[in-house]
């Protein structure tokens, strides 16, 4: 414990637990502290006593408050005093208790959210919280439902977490009726009837129609014309909510199908912007293998994933037809990421969206064939490093170009790295080339090595 000396008096600094008991009263005299409540000041150091009358007057007040902080009041002593790496040492919030109430469980409902995950949510017999109309708790998942044994037509008690979040706090047993029995999750989404499915290690289960599925659309969709993904310039949020809301678009094969007529009239959207809009999304049809299996979203499946499995398999065809044991072959892919892969595909909703975007004229290069010759795969073997930003590409474009001859690209230089590209600005990668003599390539030598 340090103790300093300042123009008010003394004063101690202590952990925030230990600070919080001495407040409540161990040793009221020790420090002046200036306590400020609605309308008034009152100087002295029986914090707690303090605190004790606002839990009182609380219902009184004309506004919400959910606690009280205490503070130093010799403003020259708090740049001594300091800060943590969250919050000063010279101030000391005290949370009020959370207001409860009970309330009547009358119906549990699963909610599915953007990403697929689906929710428990209580539908409750509305009732007053703390000034604040309560009829809606979220549960979280099963287990949770599980482990506070929430049944509909149970009497439980709610609170608003941080005065906020609505939710379940227990249930009273003893007013449980005869009937109630425990919920279980639906194996068939509410929205879209696609399977339900809970990945091992997640608590969270998932509607598996994350093509197709309503209520994942803007997510889905985001995720679809993403940089790494398609990489629809143009086509953000706001434009995808009004195309969402408008029903102009329902799943990523859509978007391929807009014409002007769709586009003009929404925010922001005159003739030139429809243009070049539908420009971009003409362009994003040539694709890679890789970009669009990650562009699908498959749950667990992030790009790095998506390129090992275009690598092993070379065609989509074959993915979809892969079994659990024949995707954990895939370097880095693993029981969990082949039960979802298998799952995604698995769903006839999603095959349904894939072969509409495949009509819609999305492609991307065909690997060469079982037994082609070194002709064909010009950098088979080759293992390049970029380093460097470069004019004409993107770091993802110049990593296709390399992968679509048969190249592979590292993050490290290393001896057995055959080429180092090298744009503006290189780093490091560049002076432990020319020190382990692995050749260079500007971005023109690229560009002729991989036309």
């Amino acid at each position: 414990m340090k103790k300093l000396k300042f123009n008010s008096g003394l004063f101690y600094i202590w952990p925030a637990g230990r600070l919080l008991k001495y407040l409540k009263g161990n040793n009221p005299g020790a420090y002046q502290f200036l306590i400020l409540i609605p309308g008034r000041k009152l100087a002295g150091g029986a914090a707690g006593e303090v605190y004790d009358r606002l839990i009182e007057a609380r219902d009184s007040l004309d506004y919400e408050i959910d606690g009280a902080v205490y503070k130093v009041n010799d403003r020259s002593a708090w740049p001594t005093l300091g800060s943590t790496a969250r919050a000063p040492r010279w101030a000391l919030a005290h949370k009020l208790p959370a207001r409860e109430a009970t309330t009547k469980v009358q119906s549990i409902v699963p909610s599915v959210g953007r990403t697929g995950v689906i929710t428990p949510v209580a539908d409750l017999a509305p009732v007053d919280v703390g000034g604040v109309t309560v009829s809606r708790a979220t549960l979280h998942n099963l287990d949770e439902v599980h482990r506070k044994d929430v049944r509909e037509g149970d009497t439980v008690m709610v609170r608003r977490a941080g005065d906020v979040i609505p939710e379940v706090v227990s249930v009273v047993e003893s007013r449980r009726p005869d009937d109630a029995v425990a919920w279980s999750m639906p194996d068939r989404c509410p929205v879209c009837g696609s399977e339900v499915a809970r990945i091992d290690g997640e608590a969270a289960h998932r509607c598996l129609g994350g093509l197709f599925c309503p209520a994942q659309r803007m997510g889905a969709l985001m995720h679809f014309v993403s940089r790494r993904a398609m990489d629809i310039d143009g086509l953000g949020e706001k434009l995808i909510e009004q195309l969402v809301e408008r029903e102009r678009v329902r799943t990523a094969a859509d978007l391929y199908a807009l014409t002007p007529g769709d586009l003009l009239g929404l925010d922001r959207m005159g003739e030139k912007s429809s243009t070049n809009l539908l420009k971009a999304i003409d362009a994003s049809r040539e694709t890679t293998l890789p970009r669009f299996l990650y562009a699908l979203g498959i749950d667990q499946v992030g790009a790095v994933t998506a390129r090992r499995l275009a690598e092993h398999f070379g065609r989509l065809e074959a993915l979809i037809n892969a079994d659990e044991a024949a995707l954990t072959e895939v370097p880095d892919v693993g029981p969990v990421v082949a039960e979802s892969v298998r799952r995604f595909f698995d769903q006839s909703h999603n095959r349904e969206v894939i072969d509409g975007l495949l009509n819609a004229g999305v492609t991307w290069p065909k690997p060469q064939d079982d037994g082609a010759d070194a002709g064909e795969a010009p950098l088979e073997g080759k293992t390049f490093v970029l380093t460097g930003a470069l004019s004409a590409y993107t770091r993802d474009e110049a990593r296709s170009r390399i992968e679509a001859l048969g190249g592979r690209v590292t993050s490290s230089v290393s001896g057995n790295t055959d080429y180092v590209v090298v744009g503006e600005d290189p780093g490091s990668k560049r002076d432990r080339a020319e020190q382990l003599g692995v050749t260079l390539l500007d971005e023109a030598a690229f560009s002729e090595l991989t036309a």
